[in-house]
């Protein structure tokens, strides 16, 4: 959707207002969308933490969202692989943190 809007030309301010209406319509998707980067072409979806084994959906009611950057010039897989790239880095960081520590 949002790579459409762009490659139509639609002005980001446009597109920030189409989806504050389409959220109070009830849209289901552009409640998700928590902010727009317009000079960075990216978008950040607030997105539930990816559920432990064992636990029930009726647990993670008071979960706190976690905010996700999604760059609008690359395709899902391109995203994922960024995030997780990300989070590789965060734990090697965090774990050499923890190793200095001890």
């Amino acid at each position: 959707m949002m790579r459409g809007l762009v490659a139509l030309g639609v002005d980001w301010d446009q597109v920030w207002a189409d989806i504050k209406a389409q959220r109070r319509l009830g849209h289901p998707i552009a409640s998700y969308i928590h902010a727009v980067q317009l000079e960075r072409n990216e978008f950040t979806l607030l997105l539930t933490p990816p559920m432990d084994e064992g636990e029930d959906e009726d647990d993670r009611v008071d979960q706190a969202m976690i905010p996700v950057t999604i760059d609008i010039m690359m395709n899902a897989y391109q995203n994922i692989a960024a995030i997780h790239q990300g989070r590789k880095k965060v734990k090697a960081k965090l774990g050499k943190t923890q190793q200095a520590a001890e």
